[in-house]
């Protein structure tokens, strides 16, 4: 299989969803938008705060820490699972674990 390609960052490999950069270029077609009217103030404008947060996010942030609860999508794991993800955290090899 071959490798996929992606950023590195911290040590984490960054995949880009196509959605995701469809989303990102039509932001940034906003920012030229806004940039040929404003060249000047265009910065202030709230798609360029918007990109600038997104990258900062997925590009710093995430990749820092992605453990972190914040991140976490409501209790899409089920309290079941929860020590699957302890044991990714710790690199712990679970056997027979099978939610009750």
């Amino acid at each position: 299989m071959a490798a996929q390609p992606g950023l590195v960052v911290n040590g984490w490999t960054i995949l880009v969803h196509k959605l995701f950069l469809d989303q990102i270029s039509a932001i940034v077609a906003e920012i030229e938008r806004a940039r040929s009217k404003a060249p000047i103030n265009f910065s202030k404008k709230n798609c360029a705060k918007r990109l600038a947060a997104i990258l900062k996010l997925a590009l710093e942030d995430i990749p820092h820490n992605p453990a972190n609860p914040l991140y976490r999508q409501g209790g899409t794991i089920g309290n079941d699972w929860a020590a699957l993800r302890e044991a990714a955290q710790t690199g712990a090899t679970l056997t027979g674990v099978v939610p009750s």
